[in-house]
């Protein structure tokens, strides 16, 4: 203890300190600017890519208001990835439930599972389908 406390009030310490710090000074300044193109150029292509994204959605509010056979279509579509949506869902809970109750019931003899690998794929596929299930909803 006595030697960190020495080491802390030495001369030499604090000059590595300070020389440290100084250095660490210039190279924020001189990444800064490049940083700061860089983000620039992000946010540019982000916005471009929004601006695009709205005036699609313009020409399809546009065309879906101008024809109502488009807006049967499209409620059609909606309806189905609503369907694709629950579908999900349930077999999701499904599946996962079946996995629960076959780590539950089956098991030959003891603590040995019957083939662990069914149960551990069927918990990965329940969670595939409900995840999908809610992306699909949620972009509706």
């Amino acid at each position: 203890m006595s030697q960190l406390l020495d080491e802390l009030l030495s001369l030499r310490f604090w000059i590595a300190v300070v020389v440290v710090g100084i250095l660490v000074n210039l190279a924020s300044v001189w990444l800064k600017s490049r940083l700061d193109g860089i983000g620039g150029a992000f946010s540019t292509n982000i916005r471009l890519r929004n601006q695009a994204r709205a005036n699609r959605r313009a020409v399809t509010i546009a065309r879906v208001a101008a024809d109502p056979q488009e807006q049967i279509l499209l409620a059609f579509r909606e309806m189905r990835m609503h369907l694709w949506a629950l579908s999900l869902f349930v077999l999701g809970g499904a599946t996962g439930a079946m996995a629960a109750a076959a780590r539950t019931f089956i098991r030959l003899d003891g603590d040995k599972w019957i083939a662990p690998w069914i149960i551990r794929s069927s918990f990965l596929v329940a969670a595939l389908a409900l995840t999908v299930g809610m992306l699909s909803y949620s972009m509706r």
